[in-house]
C-alpha cells in the first residue's frame, strides 16, 4: 500500500528517478489483490514517462502489461505493447525476449480470430525455443500451439501438441504449463468425442490450479469443466462449477471469464 501511495505521490512526472524503485512493488501489490485494471493503468503511466523504463526492463514491463491487457480485453493496447516489445528486443539483439514477444503475439492472434497466422507465429517460436535448448519456453509454446490447433479444428494435432507440452512440463517441474496443457488436452479430447478422458484432463487442470492457488486458472477450469458436464447432461454438478467460475471471476476481475460463465448458466 505504501508503494502505491508513493507512486501516486510522485505521479511519475517529477522525481521519476526516485519513483522508479516503487513501480514494480506497486504493480505487484495491485496484482496480488487481483486489481489488474489498476495495475495496467499504473504500468501504462510508468511506460509513458520518457527514460523511466529502458532496455530489457522496458521489454519485460511491456510484456507483463500485454498479459494484463489480455485479461482485461483491451486488445488495441495489448497489440501495441507486444509490437513495441518485439521491436526493442530486435534492437537489442535479445533472442529470448523476442521469443517471449512472439509467444504473446500468438496468443493475441488467437484471441482476435487470426488463428492461421497465430499457428505460424507460435510454430516458428517453438522451433526456435527447441533450437536454443529452452525447454520451459518450448513447453509453453507447444501448449499454446495446441490451443491454436484446437481452435482451428485440427483436434488430433492439438492433442499431440498438448501431450508434448505436458510431458516437457512434468519433466522440468513447470506446474503452470502442466495445468494449462491438461486444460487444452481436455478440450481437444472432448471435441473428438472422448468425453471421459476430456473430463479427467479438465479435473486435473482444476486440481493443479487449486493446489497452487492460481485463481485465474481455477476460474477458467471451473467454467470449462462445468460446460463439459452440462453438455453431457450432468446439470447439477455443471451448475455448481459454473457458479464457482463466475464467483471467482468477479472476485479477481476477470470480465471475459465472468461473461462466459454467465452465458453458460
Amino acid at each position: 500500500e505504501l508503494a502505491v501511495a508513493l507512486l501516486r505521490h510522485f505521479r511519475l512526472g517529477g522525481g521519476s528517478e526516485r519513483a522508479r524503485r516503487y513501480v514494480a512493488p506497486a504493480i505487484r501489490h495491485l496484482e496480488a489483490l487481483y486489481r489488474h485494471d489498476l495495475a495496467a493503468d499504473l504500468a501504462a503511466r510508468a511506460l509513458a514517462v520518457h527514460g523511466l523504463l529502458e532496455g530489457e526492463e522496458r521489454i519485460d514491463a511491456l510484456l507483463a502489461q500485454s498479459w494484463r491487457l489480455d485479461h482485461l480485453g483491451r486488445r488495441k493496447e495489448e497489440l501495441a505493447a507486444i509490437q513495441e516489445a518485439a521491436t526493442l528486443a530486435d534492437d537489442l539483439g535479445d533472442a529470448h525476449r523476442r521469443l517471449l514477444a512472439d509467444k504473446a503475439l500468438g496468443s493475441y492472434l488467437w484471441r482476435v480470430g487470426e488463428v492461421e497466422r497465430g499457428i505460424q507465429v507460435i510454430s516458428e517460436a517453438a522451433e526456435q525455443a527447441a533450437a536454443a535448448g529452452d525447454r520451459h519456453e518450448e513447453a509453453a509454446l507447444r501448449g499454446n500451439l495446441g490451443t491454436l490447433l484446437w481452435s482451428y479444428g485440427d483436434y488430433e494435432a492439438a492433442i499431440v501438441a498438448h501431450e508434448q507440452a505436458l510431458a516437457m512440463a512434468q519433466e522440468i517441474g513447470a506446474w503452470s504449463i502442466e495445468a494449462n496443457a491438461f486444460g487444452g488436452l481436455g478440450n481437444a479430447l472432448w471435441a473428438l468425442g472422448r468425453h471421459a478422458e476430456g473430463i479427467e484432463a479438465q479435473r486435473k487442470w482444476l486440481a493443479l490450479a487449486k493446489e497452487h492457488g492460481e485463481r485465474v486458472g481455477e476460474a477458467m477450469a471451473e467454467g470449462n469443466l462445468g460446460g463439459t458436464l452440462r453438455y453431457l447432461g450432468h446439470r447439477e454438478e455443471a451448475r455448481a462449477h459454473i457458479e464457482r467460475s463466475l464467483e471467482l471471476a468477479r472476485e479477481i476481475g476477470q470480465p471475459t471469464v465472468a461473461t462466459n460463465a454467465t452465458v453458460s448458466l
